[in-house]
């Protein structure tokens, strides 16, 4: 089984929800839970449990799966959680060493886990143009405006839902519609690699290989050339580069 950990409780299920139909085998187990609380305190609840703790302990002590799952049961974990560096009760400082503290622990799927972080949040799924956009390298939001982001990537053009992303029951039988949505997909894929290689490698290509945009190495430039020096964030989202790092290449293919 492979266990998904998402912060927020609707949006981010029903992406994977569309993200498992259009390419996960039928055959795999996903068990998929929400924490319901940001990065943080997630960080500050694995604190409290101490020595020997997993991110199952954690889910359990806020019933976000059974108390009859352990670590153990899964082969695979993946989190997925904003940045969420604006927020006024947390220095960012403090966020940034916090992270960077989890981004070293949670960094492998079958073991502790492995974390993907939205760029500044899960919303930025909404902000490009269309689909395939060749200006995406360029967007990012300064931190003082992230309190006002849902906003902002809602209001960017011209996607101001997310049917061009979801697979639902009105257009699962729709063929057509189906490989359109699974095209925007590999689209945002290729758009959220080539980005995370410019900030990681300073080249705006495809990456020589996989570890090139690790998590950590995204963050670390992230730091380096946006949130320290700009007080800004350049908009990346977690679910392409998931998809990237986790399937093979060919997977991709425009089809």
């Amino acid at each position: 089984m492979i266990l998904f950990v998402f912060e927020g409780e609707r949006r981010e299920p029903m992406l994977f929800k569309s993200i498992e139909h259009l390419f996960f085998p039928s055959s795999h187990e996903n068990i998929v839970c929400s924490f319901g609380n940001n990065i943080y305190e997630l960080y500050r609840q694995m604190q409290a449990l101490g020595d020997g703790a997993d991110i199952t302990g954690v889910l359990k002590e806020n019933a976000a799966i059974s108390e009859d799952y352990d670590m153990s049961d899964f082969s695979d974990v993946f989190l997925f959680f904003d940045l969420d560096i604006h927020n006024e009760n947390q220095p960012s400082q403090v966020s940034i060493a916090q992270i960077s503290e989890m981004l070293s622990y949670f960094d492998n799927e079958t073991e502790t886990g492995k974390l993907f972080i939205n760029y500044p949040m899960i919303e930025s799924i909404y902000h490009t143009g269309k689909l395939p956009d060749n200006d995406y390298w360029r967007y990012s939001v300064a931190i003082s405006d992230c309190s006002e982001y849902k906003r902002i990537a809602r209001d960017f053009p011209p996607y101001s839902n997310l049917d061009h992303l979801c697979v639902t029951e009105r257009n699962l039988k729709r063929d057509d519609m189906v490989r359109r949505i699974r095209m925007n997909w590999i689209h945002l894929v290729g758009m959220n690699i080539q980005k995370a290689n410019l900030l990681c490698v300073g080249k705006h290509e495809l990456p020589a290989k996989k570890e090139d945009i690790n998590q950590y190495d995204i963050f670390s430039a992230q730091c380096r050339d946006y949130i320290t020096s700009h007080r800004e964030i350049s908009v990346l989202n977690a679910f392409p580069l998931f998809l990237y790092e986790y399937f093979k290449p060919e997977v991709f293919m425009l089809d």
